[in-house]
Parts: C-alpha cells; sequence; structure tokens
C-alpha cells in the first residue's frame, strides 16, 4: 500500500513537470459528463471472480463513433501517410535497488512512434455491414447512415483513432496558445459498465435494430446505446486486454454481454464509443509528425 501511494505521488509530480501547462476541462462537444460514483461488479483475473465496491472518477463520455466521424480520420490517414502518431506511455517496472537488494517499483515514459502507412490498410473493413446484413448497402459511405455507429473496426485501431483525435485538437489549441486536453481513449470496462447501469429504459423501450447514435432512451447521464445497436470495444483496467461490451443489433438488448477479443479482430456488430478523463492526469500528451 505504501508503494502505490508512492508511485501514484510519483507520477503526479512528474506530470506536472511534464506538462508545465493547466489541463483543458471544457466541455467536450457531444459528450456527456458522468460524475464521480461507485458501483458493485464483478472484477475478474486469472485466479478468482470476486464482487468488490468499485469506484468510478469522473469523466465525459461520447455515443457511439459515427461513420462521419470515422471517415475523417480515415481521409487523414490517406492524405498522411508519410506521417506518425506518437503514443506516450507510462510504464512500471520493477527493478533491483543495488544497494538495498530489493526490489523498487520504477515508472518511466515511453513514446512509440506509429507509423500512418503501417496501419492504412487495415484502418476499415467497410463492407462488414453488407457482409452480416446484404439489405444493407453501402453502410459505411452512404451519407444515409452518416449519424449510425461505425462498425468493421478493430480494438486497435480504435486505439489509434482516439490518440489522433486527441493529437489534432491539442496541435490547434497550442497554435491558439491555450491548454492542451485530456486525452481521448477507449472506456475502461468499469467506466462503460457503470454508465450502463444507468439505463432506465424499459424492455418495450429497447431498439431491436440498427440506429442512429442519438435515437432511443439515454442513460441518466444523457448517453445513448450502451446496451443495444452495437457492442461497444473496452479496456480492461489497469491492463489493455480488448474487451467486446453490450447487446448489438445482431444480438438484441444484452448490457450483460461479454466477451475477450483479439486486437485485431473486427465485424459488422462491434463499434466503440470515446471517454476523456475529467480530473488532470495524461492528456495533452501526444503529436503528429
Amino acid at each position: 500500500m505504501k508503494h502505490t501511494i508512492i508511485i501514484l505521488v510519483l507520477i503526479a509530480i512528474f506530470i506536472d513537470i511534464y506538462s508545465q501547462n493547466a489541463v483543458n476541462n471544457q466541455e467536450p462537444k457531444g459528450m456527456k459528463f458522468v460524475p464521480m460514483g461507485s458501483f458493485r461488479t464483478i472484477l475478474r483475473n486469472v485466479s478468482q471472480q470476486k464482487e468488490t465496491l468499485v469506484s468510478v472518477e469522473p469523466f465525459w463520455m461520447s455515443n457511439e463513433i459515427t461513420n462521419k466521424e470515422f471517415r475523417e480520420f480515415v481521409t487523414w490517414a490517406r492524405n498522411n501517410q508519410d506521417k506518425s502518431l506518437y503514443e506516450t506511455l507510462f510504464v512500471r517496472e520493477k527493478k533491483m535497488d543495488p544497494v538495498a537488494l530489493i526490489e523498487k517499483d520504477t515508472i518511466y515514459m515511453r513514446v512509440s512512434p506509429i507509423e500512418v502507412s503501417s496501419f492504412f490498410g487495415t484502418i476499415i473493413d467497410d463492407t462488414s455491414m453488407e457482409k452480416e446484413n446484404n439489405e444493407i448497402k453501402n453502410y459505411y459511405n452512404d451519407p444515409e447512415y452518416d449519424d449510425f455507429p461505425v462498425v468493421g473496426v478493430s480494438f486497435k485501431i480504435a486505439r489509434y483513432y482516439c490518440l489522433w483525435r486527441t493529437t489534432l485538437e491539442n496541435d490547434s489549441l497550442r497554435k491558439k496558445g491555450l491548454p492542451s486536453i485530456q486525452a481521448y481513449r477507449l472506456p475502461y470496462e468499469t467506466e462503460w459498465e457503470y454508465a450502463a447501469q444507468k439505463i432506465r429504459k424499459v424492455p418495450s423501450e429497447t431498439l431491436k435494430r440498427l440506429h442512429k447514435v442519438n435515437e432511443g432512451s439515454p442513460d441518466d447521464f444523457g448517453v445513448f446505446g450502451l446496451d443495444d445497436n452495437v457492442s461497444e470495444w473496452v479496456i480492461t483496467s489497469p491492463g489493455l486486454t480488448p474487451v467486446i461490451r453490450g447487446g448489438s443489433w445482431n444480438s438484441g438488448s444484452n448490457v450483460s454481454y461479454r466477451q475477450e477479443s483479439d486486437i485485431n479482430f473486427k465485424d459488422a456488430s462491434t463499434g466503440f464509443r470515446i471517454v476523456r478523463s475529467f480530473i488532470s492526469g495524461l492528456g495533452g500528451i501526444g503529436r503528429i509528425r
């Protein structure tokens, strides 16, 4: 416990020194505020499953990312294949203290370049919907489906979308001399589940079909589609294990649905939404070259 507290304090100090700026906590366009809270859930690990009271820090949450929103990312990537996204990670390792002869937790920052050309060819399977539902044609590109959830996107590419959106917005803010924003990211599974527990619809209100991301009944925070429309990529905390949560147009409403998956898996029933932490932290670290 003592080591954990020291580590958290060191992270906070390091981030403050690194950023040298206040973090921009203004309301993100199209996102809803989810306040701090707690709920009981099953925490899963290798050895056991245990019901635990989980506390969730405040964050902003979007609706499902739409075809139109994702096409902006694809267009940027197509026109910038000579550039790289840079992902900043804080890595914790145990290293031997040569004096005390004990292992100590060491945290360091690692910046990893991601060449746009390395992932552009697999950025989306734009025919995934037609493969599953032959009644829908040109789902990804047809303006009729602009406000419908994007599908055919892997966990890996969804993370790159978050990185692109963060760095692009922060580049614009820096040019204006404004503070950086928190990083956009995929929801942790506990965040997603916390928001999903606030769904207030009754079974008769469930939309058992594919629909616009802001159609139907929102949860208590104003977020739509957590239990239906498309299943969604989330991240297990504290790791990066890809997990699919929630029901879809293809399976019906099911907020309890959970399936661990591969980072490159993609299909016509899985999309994603993004979140942004409200408290100051790792936001704003990232760039495009």
